[in-house]
């Protein structure tokens, strides 16, 4: 996965790692977002919709792999032992102390931990650890994650070749983002090649730009 981030991360700035991007923002606005999906508001009625959280979950992860090899110098194996280690230092019992908060890991909740993985990152930290309970509390497993980033890394190349920093790119597919389709379509085909789901997305994107075509000129 820090292979494929680094790629992706090129084909948006071949001189990404210099670039003094803040993505430790980046993952405390996913945080905020990834909240929304699992609803907060206790004056009303919600749903938290797990789908898009996990969806959101991924995008925090990509940032954080981009963090992690910018503190490596673009060294993949260097971040990678980083990763592990700081994963594997910290188990389930292990304690966090935040402005005089102690938490045991194992004891945190979901809200809690996406809470404090958004408030680290906002004081420019990542945590490894922390996110690792926030994919737990989510329902996703590692190998579960890696078959949802491969999927979204490839979104997100289709949106970098297709305008998306340019701002052509149309996001909206039938009244939802393209996310959602991607969602539902690794749902529908498991074990989709990386190439199929490039087809997949090429050929409904045509579809979008050919709509919306059709409404400017109606």
């Amino acid at each position: 996965m820090l292979g494929l981030q680094d790629a992706l991360n090129l084909k948006i700035n071949p001189q990404w790692l210099t670039a003094n991007n803040p993505f430790t923002r980046a993952i405390r606005v996913e945080a905020a977002e990834l909240t929304e999906h699992l609803g907060w508001k206790w004056w009303k009625a919600q749903a938290p919709d797990m789908e898009q959280a996990k969806l959101e979950v991924v995008d925090i992860w990509h940032f954080m792999l981009s963090q992690h090899l910018v503190d490596c110098q673009g060294s993949s194996g260097t971040a990678a032992e980083v990763i592990r280690r700081t994963i594997e230092e910290h188990d389930a019992m292990s304690v966090v102390d935040i402005a005089g908060r102690r938490f045991t890991l194992n004891g945190l909740t979901l809200h809690e931990s996406v809470d404090i993985l958004g408030g680290l990152a906002g004081l420019g930290f990542v945590a490894p650890s922390i996110f690792n309970v926030v994919m737990q509390r989510v329902g996703l497993t590692w190998a579960e994650l890696e078959i949802m980033y491969i999927g979204k890394n490839v979104l997100n190349l289709f949106r970098a070749a297709n305008g998306y920093k340019e701002g052509t790119y149309i996001k909206m597919w039938d009244g939802a983002e393209d996310n959602v389709y991607l969602t539902d379509y690794m749902r529908t085909f498991p074990g989709t090649s990386v190439e199929g789901l490039r087809e997949a997305l090429t050929a409904k994107y045509e579809e979008v730009k050919t709509r919306a075509r059709h409404q400017a000129s109606s």
